[in-house]
């Protein structure tokens, strides 16, 4: 019968593998700083006008939320919020209870 060895620690018990949360996965490339204030999205054509919270922004995005679906990930938007303007593409969006996420990275013209 062969049994399974596992790493001890310095009493004696089982070395376990930490447990990864969500949030230790954090995969973005750049440092993010906490920012709160509306913001406001436009669809391409001025087809609909959303509004949001953003959460955080970094030197070439931010992250918005809010309270209805609407944005898919590849859509460019104009964007306005209390630090810059301009356009960005979504990159992501996730469903958090009844609200809603979006990455989105800033165009540069």
């Amino acid at each position: 019968c062969l049994m399974a060895t596992a790493d001890l620690n310095t009493l004696g018990f089982p070395v376990l593998e930490p447990i990864v949360t969500p949030a230790a996965l954090d995969l973005r490339a750049e440092s993010r700083f906490v920012c709160r204030g509306n913001v406001r999205l436009e669809l391409p054509g001025g087809t609909a006008k959303l509004r949001g919270q953003l959460l955080d922004v970094s030197a070439h995005g931010f992250r918005v939320s809010f309270d209805h679906p609407g944005l898919e990930n590849g859509t460019e938007v104009r964007f306005s919020h209390q630090f810059f303007h301009g356009r960005a593409r979504v990159v992501w969006t996730l469903q958090t209870d009844e609200r809603f996420e979006a990455g989105c990275m800033v165009l540069r013209d």
